[in-house]
């Protein structure tokens, strides 16, 4: 696992014993996100110094540095098949960059979002397509291989996050007026938003990896989880307040045996997310 911090140091965990490993040392200013290649053999890190800088995991040591933003980097993430990676840009720069894994050039430029670009998610494994959020109230899709962007939903307050489904068919978008909504890509339709509460929002929502369930963590520290019905539509399934400040991250393990999230309290916990869609699944008497 990795954590980053404000001092621009990214840090190595090893799960068994909880203990940090390595610390990998580079930006100038606090990195805003980490992502590992599928493979785990490389780690991205965005960073406000401007640069997307990529690690080799074994070597412990910085492969490649990317740095064509012209403002704060503030997102990344692999394509499932590794091929691509995707940077998105902050304040003064809300690009959204699209990156050759292999040749670390540049394939794409989308530009579209008129704000900070707040999160973003693969709709296919070649990296091809994705859905991007926007702090100018919309949820963007793109052809990143034509570079243009090919449609676009308006929420009507600031976009904190998107994932989307194995298939890419479906995205849940996070808004910070508390709603969390489906939309369906093939259709281009939004269906009924659900609220998370009346004083909170998902800062981030992740899909469990069978696409029965979406996890959000939110800015008042609680886990909340929804079942994801036949016909798309979400039902509240759990919810829990663990940590005390916003959860910043939300991360379901490959083999869906684990849940962490971390958050603005410095603190990292781990969920037996087994444990919990057992206990979500069991009939209610």
């Amino acid at each position: 696992m990795a954590t980053s911090d404000l001092n621009g140091e990214i840090q190595i965990w090893f799960l068994r014993t909880g203990k940090v490993v390595d610390t990998l040392v580079g930006h100038k200013e606090w990195v805003d996100r980490v992502r590992f290649s599928p493979d785990g053999k490389t780690l991205a890190s965005a960073g406000s110094d401007g640069t997307l800088r990529l690690w080799d995991v074994g070597a412990r040591k910085q492969s490649a540095l990317l740095a064509e933003h012209t403002g704060p980097v503030v997102h990344v993430a692999f394509s499932t098949d590794g091929s691509r990676i995707a940077s998105g840009g902050g304040e003064g720069d809300s690009r959204i960059l699209v990156w050759d894994a292999a040749s670390r050039k540049l394939v794409a430029s989308l530009r579209g979002h008129r704000r900070e670009v707040y999160g973003f998610a693969f709709l296919n494994g070649d990296g091809t397509r994705l859905a991007s959020a926007g702090q100018d109230e919309t949820v963007r899709l793109w052809d990143a291989a034509a570079g243009r962007q090919s449609a676009q939903f308006e929420l009507f307050a600031p976009v904190s996050d998107v994932a989307a489904t194995r298939d890419g068919q479906w995205i849940a978008a996070s808004t910070q007026a508390g709603s969390v909504q489906l939309i369906e890509v093939s259709a281009r339709k939004l269906l009924e938003p659900v609220r998370v509460g009346r004083l909170a929002y998902a800062s981030n929502v992740r899909f469990s990896p069978d696409d029965r369930y979406l996890v959000g963590g939110c800015s008042d520290g609680r886990v909340v989880v929804w079942r994801v019905l036949p016909g798309h539509h979400l039902a509240a399934a759990a919810a829990g307040a663990e940590h005390e400040g916003r959860i910043t991250g939300t991360s379901i393990s490959p083999d869906g045996g684990t849940l962490a999230t971390c958050a603005k309290d410095g603190t990292i916990r781990f969920w037996d997310w087994k444990s919990i869609e057992t206990s979500l699944d069991r009939p209610v008497p």
